[in-house]
């Protein structure tokens, strides 16, 4: 069972926009996946962080010194690329913190679904303005300017 997301979940699950929206919004996300390749080592880290792979330019350098990775130039990795570096971490278990924790509650199953679920119920959150310490203490002077105040 694959922890890390594939390039397809990615795109899936951070780029292309709910089944409803605008075709617009599909066609951009869809010509952003497009344009995420070439990357350079650093850009090539921060993807395969987000694809839940713990890894730093160092390590995707090792992997280049060892062979694991065969680029093509020096520091222009392809999709093929860092697929290859994606599918070598799978294989060593080297994940963020929070890719060991999907793998511990997805077990037996997809991960993706665990994402999409997750990526839901934080689209529900409303958002809550910060309050500073001073913002409560005014509050206690003017109840009006609660934010549970039907006026506030």
């Amino acid at each position: 069972m694959r922890i890390g997301l594939t390039f397809d979940e990615y795109v899936e699950l951070w780029l292309k926009p709910p089944a409803g929206a605008n075709r617009l919004f599909h066609q951009a996300a869809e010509e952003e996946a497009e344009r995420m390749f070439p990357m350079t080592t650093v850009q090539a880290t921060s993807h395969l962080r987000s694809r839940g792979d713990a890894c730093c330019a160092l390590m995707l350098d090792l992997l280049v010194e060892n062979q694991v990775v065969k680029l093509a130039q020096p520091d222009v990795w392809t999709q093929a690329d860092v697929d290859a570096a994606a599918d070598h971490f799978e294989e060593a278990g080297v994940l963020v913190p929070y890719g060991e924790t999907i793998g511990t509650l997805t077990v037996g199953s997809a991960t993706i679904p665990f994402y999409k679920t997750t990526r839901r119920a934080v689209a529900k959150v409303e958002f809550m303005p910060f309050r500073s310490p001073a913002d409560r203490i005014d509050d206690a002077a003017d109840p009006s300017r609660r934010l549970d105040h039907p006026t506030g």
